[in-house]
């Protein structure tokens, strides 16, 4: 018993490390990205409150994996009165765009707070629920208590629909 015992934390390190490196704590792809965009003066932190704080899909409709992570854009003196709330898009392609409170896109009519979802999924394009938009590619989809959206690109640039308004 005390030798199972005594494995038990090798083991425990052994299952972490080959988890991380079958599912990344951060993808290659996102980390380049917000590695790119700091390097342009854009300062983005993940949001962790939200699990799982980035999710996969085609969002360009261009056939790979894309990535999508809530963040938090940090202003120059990196208060809490600068911190902006928002999303990184991190495309196969390189290309990356953020949207949010002056971040680039903004739902009309939205406290931006709202950023920051309690629930969100990637949907793909032709499903029933997103059908009606005909986005170029898969559409994030975010859920509050008291209303949802989705994000999607509409081939030339990103977009906001409520699917229930607050």
């Amino acid at each position: 018993m005390k030798a199972s015992l005594a494995m038990l934390p090798f083991l425990l390190l052994s299952s972490t490390a080959f988890a991380a490196d079958i599912f990344p704590l951060e993808p290659e792809l996102l980390a380049e990205c917000v590695d790119q965009l700091g390097s342009k003066g854009i300062r983005l932190e993940y949001v962790y409150d939200v699990n799982p704080y980035y999710l996969r899909g085609d969002f360009d409709g261009d056939g790979k994996m894309d990535y999508v992570s809530q963040v938090v854009r940090r202003g120059s003196a990196a208060s809490e009165a600068e911190r902006e709330l928002g999303l990184v898009f991190c495309l196969a392609s390189g290309r990356s765009a953020t949207v949010g409170p002056s971040l680039g896109l903004m739902p009309p009519d939205a406290d931006p707070a709202l950023f920051t979802s309690l629930w969100w999924e990637a949907v793909e394009q032709d499903s029933e629920e997103v059908k009606e938009l005909k986005a170029g590619g898969d559409v994030v989809v975010m859920v509050w208590e008291t209303a949802s959206g989705a994000i999607y690109w509409n081939g030339d640039s990103y977009q906001w629909h409520w699917i229930v308004r607050p």
